[in-house]
């Protein structure tokens, strides 16, 4: 088999390892993990840098229910004409917002956070986000549910972005 890794928005970094983690699903699960294969670079780009930018401050639990809001902010430190694409990553459990449309925003764009029906109730999210939805400064993250129980949790480490900026 053959993968074609996409790091346009992983950060230049040294020695770095993969292995690929591969699984069957028949009458029986078979689970393959290989070997790593260490040593591996991705080199600084000549035009671009690629950052993790994440919040100084998250709530514990970063989780709404009975129409509490919960929030977070992300700082860019420059200018959003300067980056080329950003990408929110996060880790959620449960998919129940109650009866609120835009439950989860960022600075007040709708970003929907769905399970697929084929996953448990944990899911990895990774959100492309137009490079227009962001600002100078503080991003803000926010979580509303109307539900009376849990609704959607936001688990740790907390949201983060990848940037890739313009040098």
């Amino acid at each position: 088999f053959k993968v074609r890794w996409d790091t346009s928005l992983i950060p230049a970094q040294d020695d770095i390892a993969v292995r690929a983690i591969v699984s069957f699903q028949g009458d029986e699960q078979l689970t393959y993990t290989t070997v790593p294969t260490s040593g591996l670079t991705i080199p600084e780009r000549p035009t671009s840098e690629v950052t993790l930018l994440s919040p100084d401050e998250i709530p514990i639990p970063f989780w709404s229910r009975a129409d509490r809001l919960k929030t977070c902010e992300i700082h860019l430190p420059t200018d959003p004409e300067n980056v080329e694409r950003a990408m929110l990553h996060l880790v959620i459990w449960g998919d129940n917002p109650g009866t609120i449309e835009d439950y989860f925003q960022l600075n007040g764009h709708s970003i929907s956070l769905t399970i697929p029906d084929s996953q448990g109730p944990i899911f990895f999210h990774q959100i492309n986000v137009p490079p227009e939805w962001l600002r100078p400064g503080a991003n803000r993250i926010e979580l509303l549910s109307d539900t009376e129980h849990h609704g959607i949790e936001v688990l740790l480490p907390g949201p983060a972005l990848m940037v890739r900026t313009r040098k």
